[in-house]
């Protein structure tokens, strides 16, 4: 029979039943569970257990990472302490409570300039207006080297040399260095050596010595020497009371640059003079005798005594012409810590030291040129490059011609002198004593030579 094509619109609703549904479609209907579907959104999933084999074996680890409003009901364990330490930016809305007061009681060495103020003069070694190159050579007892460091010894059988040196540590580029040239591997009772470094009396006001105000000081400095072991330091007051302290520090790595620190109360009794005149010493030990270490220890002001100045200090620096013994960045503030060294340019510190020392080198292509008075000396005006400490004792350091352009000056001359000194303004006039042949006018002039003028403590 032939078969008609029948579209589903000529079928009616209720014309197939399940009874005209082939067996075979019936049982692949009832076999397709949803294990074989994939992708199912959860949230398709409306009723029912999913059961547990359907999840696998190992779950992804779970991170809090992403999770907020955790109900604290939730949380177990115990929870590691909470610090402040890494939190920034945290809104002033977050913070709440009452904040602590802010003191300053506790800070020290806060300037208004930001850097500490120095009492000592040219710590860093910057500045050697007496070297002429070739460092110091045998030096003498009571002999500056370095501007304003002198030594002070009783040598015995050693020799020193001082070298304005380049070894410094990081921030410095000159050191003093103290280079054994004969050796003493015996020291006498009666022996020491130190260096020494002189501070004027009126720069010392701030101090309030003498009063119960008096403000506690600290000193710091860098050192270093090939010899390791125990040193002293000592701070001696040289007004009224003549009172002093002391300590002692250690080298500990041979040839190491080292930053050692010493703070001293202040001295309510022992007042400093508000004058031009030696108000403080700082002396450092490089060796020293019995005579000066057999007594105590100083930590606070107390009456001089030899046998202190160097307590606790058992190292020999001149045991060895292979020893040395460098020292730089020293400081001296107010306060009780040690700040940053106060560094200064070259020309501060060289005009600082020139209230001191400083002196004028003509070679035979500058000639000065004076007056004759009546009194048969000639005469040059001085204008110094800052006022002095006091009026300056010239010294003639190198020969050279004095000449006058009349021909009638004598060659005699009896050293250089200074006159009618202003403090104020530190003019004056220089004079060599001379042996006229005639008081008529004429212009002495003198080339070649060097002469320094000196106002130390």
């Amino acid at each position: 029979m032939a078969l008609t094509k029948i579209g589903t619109d000529g079928i009616k609703d209720d014309a197939v039943t399940t009874d005209k549904v082939a067996n075979a479609i019936n049982t692949s209907i009832a076999a397709n569970t949803a294990k074989d579907l994939t992708a199912l959104s959860a949230s398709n999933l409306t009723s029912g257990t999913v059961p547990d084999a359907r999840f696998p074996a190992t779950l992804p680890a779970a991170s809090a990472a992403n999770l907020t409003a955790v109900p604290a009901a939730n949380i177990t364990g115990t929870l590691p302490a909470i610090s402040a330490a890494n939190l920034t930016n945290v809104p002033a809305a977050n913070i709440t409570g009452t904040l602590p007061a802010i003191s300053g009681a506790n800070l020290t060495n806060l300037p208004a300039s930001g850097a500490a103020t120095n009492l000592v003069i040219n710590g860093a070694m910057n500045v050697a207006q007496r070297d002429t190159g070739s460092g110091f050579t045998g030096v003498d007892q009571q002999e500056y080297t370095i501007d304003r460091f002198i030594t002070l010894h009783s040598y015995g059988t050693s020799t020193i040399n001082v070298i304005n040196s380049s070894q410094s540590p990081d921030g410095f580029s000159k050191s003093y260095k103290v280079d054994v040239t004969a050796a003493d591997t015996s020291i006498g009772s009666g022996q020491f050596m130190f260096i020494r470094h002189k501070i004027e009396a009126q720069d010392l006001q701030q101090l309030a010595y003498g009063t119960s105000s008096a403000k506690s000081i600290t000193l710091s400095f860098y050192v270093r020497s090939n010899v390791t072991g125990t040193y002293a330091i000592c701070l001696q007051q040289k007004d009224n009371s003549s009172k002093q302290v002391n300590g002692t520090y250690t080298i500990n790595s041979a040839d190491t640059w080292e930053r050692k620190t010493f703070t001293f109360a202040g001295d309510t009794s022992g007042v400093i003079n508000n004058d031009t005149g030696h108000g403080l010493d700082i002396l450092w030990t490089l060796v020293a005798g019995s005579n000066r270490t057999s007594g105590s220890a100083r930590p606070t002001w107390t009456a001089h005594a030899d046998a202190d100045e160097s307590y606790g200090h058992t190292a020999n620096v001149l045991s060895s012409t292979s020893n040395d013994w460098h020292l730089t960045g020293v400081q001296l503030e107010v306060g009780d810590s040690a700040s940053d060294f106060a560094h200064e340019s070259y020309a501060e510190t060289l005009r600082k030291c020139q209230r001191y020392y400083w002196k004028i080198a003509l070679n035979t292509f500058r000639r000065v040129n004076g007056y004759k008075r009546a009194d048969s000396n000639c005469y040059w005006e001085l204008q110094c490059p800052v006022p002095m400490r006091t009026g300056p004792s010239p010294t003639i350091l190198t020969s050279g011609t004095f000449t006058n352009f009349n021909s009638n000056f004598s060659t005699t001359q009896s050293g250089a002198h200074v006159n009618e000194w202003n403090q104020s303004t530190g003019w004056g006039l220089l004079y060599v004593s001379s042996n006229w042949s005639t008081t008529s006018a004429s212009i002495p002039s003198w080339e070649g030579y060097s002469i320094e003028f000196s106002s130390e403590l």
